[in-house]
């Protein structure tokens, strides 16, 4: 056990003071814009404390992906000076920053967003939603088009590009608890026949061309 308190140098050659990690945790303490507030500050300080890496939790990339009141995201400038904020709290105490970036797809919520949530195919995720007792008809699932998904491809490089200048260390791609990565990949949610579904391949696409966009901007 008293290696976890030694410092480790990552295969980029990074080091982080010590192997203790916080993963990302959605706690839901944003205002209603995704803004910073003195209870999300306290938390932070308080998390942060003698940590080698925190990976701040979910932070939207698109406005129609916000499932719950009080998230954090990554959309304009003018979530940038939160985003500073976060970033300065943790790095202050030693941690390496990183934040994980999120599209929750047929997760969204009208009330949340303002929009409808979108998916890689609709009758699987309406199905999905009845299931668990989420659906609603005023929440319309819409499928995505071939220029949504590049424009959600090209979100995933400008929220990176505002988490660089907010002055966090990196992201984190998340791609489980079925958003909206998953809902491409999986064979179950993705029943498209296009570009963008059918083989294993093109059902992956979406993914590698984010990792693609997101290291670009790196």
């Amino acid at each position: 056990m008293s290696n976890l308190f030694e410092k480790y140098t990552l295969n980029n050659n990074i080091e982080i003071k010590n192997r203790l990690v916080i993963t990302p945790i959605t706690v839901g303490q944003s205002t209603q814009d995704g803004s910073i507030n003195d209870e999300e500050r306290e938390y932070l300080k308080q998390r942060a404390t003698d940590i080698g890496l925190y990976v701040f939790g979910a932070t939207e990339v698109s406005q129609e992906a916000i499932d719950l009141p009080c998230r954090p995201r990554a959309l304009s400038e003018k979530d940038l000076p939160s985003l500073t904020e976060r970033a300065n709290i943790l790095k202050s105490q030693g941690a390496k920053a990183l934040v994980q970036i999120d599209h929750r797809g047929f997760f969204g919520n009208i009330e949340s967003s303002g929009l409808f949530p979108v998916t890689s195919s609709a009758e699987p995720a309406i199905e999905e939603l009845k299931s668990k007792g989420m659906y609603s008809e005023k929440n319309q699932i819409h499928e995505l088009t071939n220029e949504e998904i590049k424009k959600i491809i090209e979100n995933y490089g400008k929220t990176t590009e505002l988490c660089i200048k907010a002055g966090f260390d990196g992201v984190e791609i998340h791609g489980g608890y079925t958003n909206l990565l998953q809902q491409f990949f999986s064979g179950h949610y993705n029943k498209r026949t296009d570009d963008w579904g059918g083989s294993v391949e093109k059902r992956m696409d979406i993914c590698l061309k984010i990792v693609d966009t997101v290291c670009k901007v790196r």
